[in-house]
């Protein structure tokens, strides 16, 4: 089989550390959206490459996802800094 498959429940604590992560990201360090795609798309295209290329099982279990969970992982990134820019901005402007 090309993917390996992962626990449900642990791909599910992924979406839930992406969204964390990028939620952060997004709410501490950064509102610019050119540069979150570029992070975040050439996150998951680093991934595939470790997948491909890596030695040790461990990671290739961890970073190896079918099509559908990387293009999940972009839409839980895309939302997470979404919300997270409009609450900076709406406490932004209740601090004014």
């Amino acid at each position: 089989m090309f993917f390996l498959m992962i626990d449900p429940f642990i791909e599910n604590l992924f979406f839930i550390g992406h969204f964390v992560q990028w939620f952060l990201i997004g709410y501490f360090f950064l509102s610019n959206w050119i540069i979150f795609f570029i992070l975040s798309i050439g996150w998951e295209i680093l991934e595939f490459f470790i997948s491909v290329f890596s030695d040790n099982n461990l990671i290739i279990k961890l970073t190896k996802e079918t099509p559908l969970n990387k293009f999940l992982d972009l839409i839980v990134n895309t939302v997470a800094f979404y919300l997270a820019n409009i609450l900076k901005s709406r406490n932004g402007e209740k601090n004014k």
